[in-house]
């Protein structure tokens, strides 16, 4: 339909050149001929296949010196002529030997001890050797994107060809994509819960082949927690797309020498109490947590491990600024999320003084919740650096304006989320603490699984390339996303400057599986799509089919901000719902009809403002912005079937105290907590109300 839709508007073009300007090409010699009726010449096909050489994406290309290769093979062959063979083995292992020696001498770091560094320095290598065959294969399989499809789809199927729901839903007779299109439906997770949940009372071959070693806890943003069974098979996937992702990165950015072969600062909330154990012996927990990311690793944070057993979060939060403030080399932070980096500078500017004082006197605050153990621990560690707190001291207190660059000289890059809900909080980051610090927004990552990587950290607005080898992706157009079995496309077929909803088969079991993810495609690296995060399927206020999505929300906020300059130094945060969830919790005002509210915490340039006036006429410019841009929401208010937005201001620090009651009122781990930016839940409605000026 969007394709017969899209067709029309090209009329004059024939149907090849239209499938070609659709993925930002031309139409080829062939194509031309075949859209004429008649057969291609051979000519024709001849400067086909020389521009397709010629012509390809050859960036992500891994690029081989074949000069220095050959001569390399040359030599050896003539070694043998000249040198005993004894000899020539001998000599290539002190040569070896030698040249690994200076290579890990010259970058090994004196915060870790000889074992740390030396096995660090190993993994890394081999993970370079790694991410070198991955890059390889990821440029070949851009070539045929469909091909390598159809053969991760029937490898993630055959995966788990002995077990129950194998079976049950006659995956066997699978033999290709088109196949499996036609039998299988779309997929949400209350179809795989009752099996999932016999696998966690320790049932085997029920959903994957493999015993899981371990279980993914989602956040539950839009709706129950599911829980997503990580297997080895995964684990080895997974590897691969994270060496591959890692060879790119390096091309870049210093990653190898800031992120890998140096301690960085992970800021991470992954306590025991984040973990359970299963019936059958296996965790459960956030992905953060997952023992992949850290088993055998030992000691290489700026923070010792025994720090992410404190259970109270805040006082985990301290104790890792501490040690990463301690750090005078720190040049990358680990970060997950930028609201997770954001709240950690907030705290450092909060608690400077007694930071520095803790870092002086090497001591850890009395009043913080520490077990004895841990805390005997911690201090092993810390020994008083009067001159490094007297650097804090005078660099804090002339406040807190680029403070990352200005506290670590060789600070260069920031790893964390910075789209969707992180947004705001990427901008807050970018123009008060971090400033030209590069925030990297390495991935798209969702308990399912990787789903995409950013191979361009430069880029000011982040693009992604899937991952072929991965998962079997499927693209729902975004205007079918709200039927239950819409039809779906595939990686080749998707068009430029459209957005659809994702939908993955992966090697856990789930098939056709709608994560709820909304992506924008903005480019194609050969026949890869290259795709911008948007926002979460049903995360909007559609009181009468306008879909406002969080996207738009804060685009229009920021917009509205910038329009008031004299007024609105800054947007602090946000949530909204609809005006039904006012009735919902029983809150009473003046205003009738059908009308969007948001809850918005903002710093004004007049201390002594009158918030609620303020508020008033933020509402107005921002209907006026979103009335400009949303042709669905103009017409509602237009036919004044909506009324205008209505804004409450909330008090200062109100998000950060929504982020605490959201901690201690549900089973989100602190490093999984999102802000919902569309309130479903009264218990929050009603939080937020109480928050207002």
């Amino acid at each position: 339909m969007a394709e017969e839709r899209s067709t029309r508007r090209v009329s004059g073009l024939d149907k090849g050149a239209f499938e070609a300007a659709r993925h930002g090409r031309r139409a080829s010699f062939v194509e031309r001929a075949v859209d004429q009726g008649r057969r291609p010449s051979i000519l024709e096909r001849a400067v086909d296949a020389i521009q397709a050489e010629v012509n390809v994406n050859t960036e992500l290309a891994v690029v081989f010196n074949f000069t220095y290769l050959w001569v390399t093979v040359a030599g050896g062959a003539l070694l043998p002529f000249l040198l005993p063979i004894t000899s020539i083995i001998i000599g290539s292992l002190l040569l070896g030997s030698l040249f690994v020696t200076i290579d890990f001498l010259g970058g090994w770091n004196p915060e870790w001890s000889f074992k740390v560094a030396a096995i660090q320095y190993f993994k890394v290598r081999v993970v370079e050797l790694l991410g070198l065959y991955n890059a390889w294969l990821y440029h070949r399989n851009s070539l045929n994107v469909r091909a390598a499809q159809e053969a991760t789809l029937l490898t993630n199927l055959a995966a788990n060809r002995d077990t129950e729901y194998y079976r049950d839903h006659n995956l066997g007779s699978i033999e290709n994509a088109s196949d499996f299109l036609q039998s299988q439906p779309l997929s949400k997770y209350d179809k795989y819960r009752p099996y999932v949940d016999r696998m966690l009372q320790g049932e085997l071959k029920v959903l994957t082949s493999e015993v899981p070693y371990y279980f993914g806890k989602t956040s539950g943003t839009t709706g129950l927690p599911a829980a997503i069974p990580i297997t080895p098979f995964i684990k080895k996937q997974t590897l691969a797309a994270i060496a591959c992702f890692l060879f790119y990165a390096d091309r870049k950015v210093p990653w190898k020498k800031l992120h890998n072969l140096r301690p960085v600062w992970k800021i991470s909330y992954t306590n025991p109490k984040v973990l359970e154990k299963t019936p059958s012996g296996i965790i459960l927990g956030p992905m953060s947590a997952n023992p992949l990311w850290t088993k055998g690793m030992g000691e290489i944070y700026t923070v010792p491990s025994v720090t992410f057993q404190i259970e109270d979060s805040s006082a985990s939060g301290y104790v890792q600024l501490i040690f990463a403030l301690r750090y005078r080399d720190l040049g990358a932070i680990e970060g997950t999320f930028a609201s997770i980096v954001y709240f950690s500078f907030k705290r450092m500017e909060a608690d400077w003084r007694s930071l520095v004082e803790n870092i002086r006197n090497g001591t850890i605050r009395q009043d913080l919740n520490i077990s004895d153990d841990i805390r005997e621990i911690l201090l092993a560690h810390l020994k008083p650096d009067q001159a490094r707190a007297d650097f804090l001291e005078e660099q804090f207190e002339e406040g807190f304006d680029n403070i990352a660059a200005r506290i670590w000289p060789e600070m260069k890059l920031i790893n964390c989320i910075t789209t969707g809900p992180f947004e705001i909080y990427a901008k807050h980051l970018r123009e008060k603490y971090t400033k030209d610090i590069l925030l990297y927004s390495a991935s798209v990552v969702a308990t399912e699984g990787f789903m995409a990587l950013n191979m361009w950290p430069y880029n000011k607005t982040p693009r992604y390339a899937l991952i072929p080898k991965l998962h079997f992706y499927e693209f729902i157009p975004i205007d079918l996303t709200g039927e239950a079995q819409p039809g779906t496309l595939l990686m080749d077929q998707v068009e430029i400057g459209h957005d659809y909803e994702i939908v993955i088969t992966s090697a856990n079991g789930f098939n056709r599986y709608r994560i709820g993810d909304v992506v924008r495609v903005v480019g194609f690296y050969n026949q890869i799509p290259l795709v911008e995060f948007r926002h979460r399927a049903g995360a909007n206020l559609n009181i009468k089919g306008e879909k406002v999505t969080e996207l738009s929300m804060i685009q229009c906020l920021t917009e509205a901000a910038h329009r008031m300059p004299e007024k609105i130094k800054e947007i602090v945060d946000y949530t909204s719902c609809e005006n039904v969830m006012l009735d919902v919790v029983g809150f009473k005002n003046d205003r009738k009809g059908s009308y969007h509210v948001l809850f918005v915490e903002l710093t004004s340039i007049n201390r002594d403002a009158n918030h609620s006036t303020l508020a008033a006429e933020l509402a107005s410019v921002y209907d006026e912005i979103l009335r400009n841009t949303h042709y669905k929401y103009i017409e509602l208010r237009t036919t004044k079937s909506l009324d205008e937005v209505l804004i409450y201001p909330i008090q200062a620090g109100g998000f950060s105290r929504l982020r605490d009651y959201l901690l201690k009122t549900t089973s989100v781990s602190p490093i999984q907590l999102k802000i919902p930016r569309v309130l479903l839940k009264k218990e929050i409605v009603t939080f937020m109300l109480n928050e207002r000026v």
